[in-house]
């Protein structure tokens, strides 16, 4: 089930400024929003790492790192759809 979750995995979410750059991503709201979502559909994230400093710009695109709790890793592939609003997709990353 979690497997399913995780690749169907998406939203669009806010993020917040924290005071910061208003021109940066907060990585910190980002990976707020990504663990809220993942636990709303019942998945449960180990850790999850959001890059730092990325510009706040449509069409820019990151990933993040997670871990998820059960050990296996995955990554949340983001997208910019607005200067303060994101969508993402989950994904399990496949072992070697």
């Amino acid at each position: 089930m979690l497997r399913r979750t995780l690749a169907a995995a998406a939203a669009s979410l806010l993020v917040g400024a924290c005071g910061g750059d208003p021109a940066k991503v907060d990585a910190a709201s980002v990976e707020e929003a990504i663990r809220a979502d993942v636990t709303r559909q019942g998945g449960a994230l180990a850790t999850i790492e959001c890059p730092q400093g990325v510009r706040a710009e449509p069409g820019q695109t990151f990933d993040c790192s997670i871990t998820l709790a059960d050990g296996d890793d995955a990554v949340a592939h983001v997208t910019m759809t607005t200067r303060d609003r994101f969508d993402f997709r989950t994904e399990r990353v496949s072992a070697p």
